[in-house]
């Protein structure tokens, strides 16, 4: 039990806190990953947490990995380097990081490719040559220049998915168990649910009040 208890309070207290800002997630999972790998803070229960870790790298594909450049605890010299892995050629079929060989030797660097720059170009779409122009000068700057504020609105605006998803799941899941048990009416129910949130978009007492 002690153990578990510095487990969850030394490291998985941390990044579940931290879970829904969206271009903290690819550092956090690399530094997460670190300390397991060290067998921090009990080689036992670090050995038992990586095992079922190394299944949830979302975000350290190539292509989400994007949203780490607006990580401003990602040093000037990890970014630029980060900027040069764009031109890396993309892996084949889009695919996270294999738990199975991370190393500690892993950097966020090592994980964008070509593909990763189509990701930061989505962040402001119509704009991909104002994304070009940043990505040309220091990251020292970048903090001034008004398209790579506007990228960092929209990427700390983002829903963290898998979350949004679990809590979706949950919902639906005991929507269903109370309200109705035939699948008939679960779909009609549902369908109800969608008309109404669309006629509805506002769900404020005051619109319902109006």
């Amino acid at each position: 039990m002690e153990d578990i208890s510095l487990f969850v309070a030394l490291l998985y207290a941390t990044k579940w806190n931290e879970a829904m800002v969206p271009q903290q997630a690819p550092l956090n999972d690399l530094l997460f990953m670190r300390d397991l790998s060290r067998g921090t803070p009990k080689p036992r229960v670090a050995d038992v947490a990586l095992k079922a870790f190394r299944r949830h790298l979302w975000y350290v594909p190539e292509d989400l990995v994007a949203l780490s450049f607006m990580d401003e605890r990602n040093s000037n010299e990890e970014k630029e380097a980060m900027v040069r892995s764009l031109f890396r050629r993309e892996r084949k079929g889009l695919k996270r990081l294999d738990g199975k060989r991370f190393s500690l030797d892993i950097y966020l660097k090592d994980l964008v490719t070509s593909r990763t720059r189509r990701t930061l170009d989505s962040l402001l779409p119509g704009r991909e040559e104002e994304v070009g122009t940043l990505l040309e000068k220091s990251p020292e700057t970048w903090e001034t220049e008004a398209t790579f504020l506007d990228m960092k609105r929209n990427v700390s605006q983002m829903k963290v998915v898998n979350d949004a998803a679990e809590r979706g799941i949950a919902l639906a899941t005991s929507f269903n168990s109370i309200i109705a048990k035939d699948e008939v009416q679960k779909q009609y129910l549902l369908k109800v649910v969608g008309k109404h949130r669309r006629e509805q978009p506002f769900n404020s007492k005051e619109a319902y009040m109006e």
